[in-house]
C-alpha cells in the first residue's frame, strides 16, 4: 500500500468502482431497482442470520 504525499483528494469508492469497470460514471438505479436490490439484499440477510443461528445451536 502506498502512502499518499500530495494533497490531491483520494477517489471515493464510487469513483474507484467507476474507473475499475471502465465507465464513466455509475449507472443510477431507477426507484424500482432500488426496491427490487433492497428486498434481495434483506432476503439474503435473514438467510444469512437463519444459516448462522443454527450454526450456533450445533456447536
Amino acid at each position: 500500500m502506498t502512502t499518499r504525499t500530495d494533497s490531491t483528494p483520494t477517489p471515493s469508492a464510487v469513483e474507484r468502482l467507476a474507473a475499475a469497470m471502465g465507465w464513466d460514471s455509475v449507472p443510477e438505479l431507477t426507484p424500482e431497482q432500488k426496491a427490487g436490490f433492497d428486498a434481495e439484499q434483506r432476503r439474503v440477510d435473514e438467510e444469512t442470520a437463519r444459516f448462522w443461528a443454527r450454526r450456533s445451536q450445533v456447536a
